[in-house]
């Protein structure tokens, strides 16, 4: 689940919401922007709040990771097979990617080697701080390429992205079935303690994917709004870039920890 990624922003989905619509009251480049930075500001302050109450016991982060995780996925889910409802699957998919990003950001720093005496550089805040400084980095840089044309995703750019996040779905799946059967050499590349090589070029791979998927986001809604897609679907595609942005958050602090564990 976690490889899923992003499945909302697919052309048969959008073909079906536009097709029939005449109405003026159509989807805008800045309207999504506008419902992205909304959703954004939700997602910040449920993940600060989730972060600031996961270290009361074990079940808190696990629940509020797993949890928010599972809310927000198959609120997307739902969704994407009736865009119209987005709208009201704004709330929760924030919430739940809030409290999955908070989980996650507790679960992952709890991996961080103790910090040299008189040193902050390795503390918590300071990783989190770093993942999402480069986030933004990655996410500006990105958007600024596809809007001056140095990134146009073409068929065989859409291709590996997508062939990619299927093998590693398929990859991750093929593994929990062999930790399911008592064989965890292949699972544990997923532990957030584990700074192997291999590890951390996995946790690069997906970072790497979820930044392609991103791609695709901002060419999916550039392409939708330039059409005349209705305005509901501005919730629909703010949500499926909100979902982008927390997953490339969450494996960019992973590869933060990972690389400073190494030192």
């Amino acid at each position: 689940m976690m490889q899923s990624k992003n499945t909302m922003l697919n052309s048969e989905t959008f073909k079906r919401s536009v097709s029939g619509f005449s109405g003026p009251d159509s989807m805008t480049i800045n309207g999504t922007v506008a419902k992205t930075g909304v959703l954004i500001g939700i997602t910040t302050a449920a993940a600060v709040g989730a972060y600031t109450i996961a270290p009361t016991s074990t079940g808190m982060y696990m629940g509020l990771t797993i949890g928010g995780m599972l809310l927000a996925f198959f609120c997307l889910i739902a969704a994407g097979f009736n865009p119209k409802i987005s709208p009201f699957t704004a709330l929760p998919v924030s919430l739940g990617l809030g409290g999955m990003a908070g989980g996650s950001s507790y679960a992952i720093t709890s991996f961080l080697p103790a910090p040299e005496e008189g040193s902050s550089l390795q503390s918590p805040e300071a990783a989190i701080f770093a993942a999402l400084l480069l986030t933004m980095c990655v996410a500006g840089g990105l958007l600024g390429a596809y809007a001056t044309g140095l990134i146009r995703p073409g068929r065989l750019f859409r291709s590996i992205i997508g062939v990619g996040a299927l093998g590693l779905t398929l990859f991750t799946f093929a593994s929990m079935g062999m930790w399911a059967f008592g064989n965890d050499s292949v699972v544990s590349l997923f532990s957030m303690g584990n700074t192997s090589v291999i590890s951390i070029a996995l946790t690069g791979l997906i970072t790497l994917l979820v930044a392609g998927m991103l791609v695709l986001d901002f060419q999916q809604v550039h392409h939708s709004a330039m059409n005349g897609a209705p305005k509901y679907m501005e919730w629909y595609c703010s949500q499926s870039i909100l979902y982008s942005l927390v997953y490339l958050y969450v494996y960019l602090l992973r590869l933060i920890v990972q690389l400073m564990g190494r030192d």
